[in-house]
């Protein structure tokens, strides 16, 4: 008996340690798990612009130390009319732009601190067309709306201004937190 009890507990044994085995190498399921990376917008804190334009040049870029809109600010995207739901908080700091010096001021939206796309933070008071991407600062809603646009007051004819509001790294991140409208 005890012979046969034994050999029942390394059979027991060896069952456990087996399925630890299994339990230990077996992957995670990736698609499934909630994006760890960050969508944020920064102010730049340098920047070169093309000749004769206000199009950023994509190698001279410095962000600024810290996001001005942190991942957790950004609260959902429309990709129909690229606009960014954010928080109220920082909603009303934007509002607030003569106090803030933030007309006119370039902005940079990333993935992890990766430039996706370069704009300005302008006024539809400005008399100044821009032919680079802007966000509005008089279309900030009561419902913290930023509306990304192509070009101010809209893209004109002979503008050729590069597209990537709905680049698909930001559509990805945004899908996998559930902050993406279609």
């Amino acid at each position: 008996m005890i012979i046969k009890l034994k050999k029942d507990m390394k059979t027991l044994l060896i069952l456990i340690i087996t399925a630890s085995i299994g339990l230990i190498s077996c992957k995670k399921n990736d698609s499934n798990e909630p994006s760890k990376s960050k969508i944020e917008i920064y102010m730049l804190k340098s920047y070169k612009r093309a000749n004769n334009s206000r199009q950023i040049t994509s190698d001279s870029l410095v962000l600024n130390d810290t996001a001005l809109i942190k991942d957790s600010g950004i609260m959902s995207y429309n990709m129909t009319n690229h606009t960014f739901i954010i928080s109220e908080n920082k909603a009303q700091w934007l509002k607030d732009y003569d106090t803030n010096k933030i007309f006119g001021k370039a902005f940079a939206v990333t993935i992890d601190k990766k430039v996706i796309y370069t704009g300005y933070f302008w006024a539809g008071f400005a008399s100044s067309t821009v032919d680079w991407v802007i966000i509005d600062l008089l279309k900030i809603s009561n419902e913290n709306k930023l509306i990304v646009e192509i070009g101010y007051p809209g893209l004109m004819q002979g503008m050729s201004i590069p597209d990537f509001r709905n680049d698909n790294r930001i559509l990805d991140v945004l899908s996998k937190t559930n902050r993406l409208l279609k």
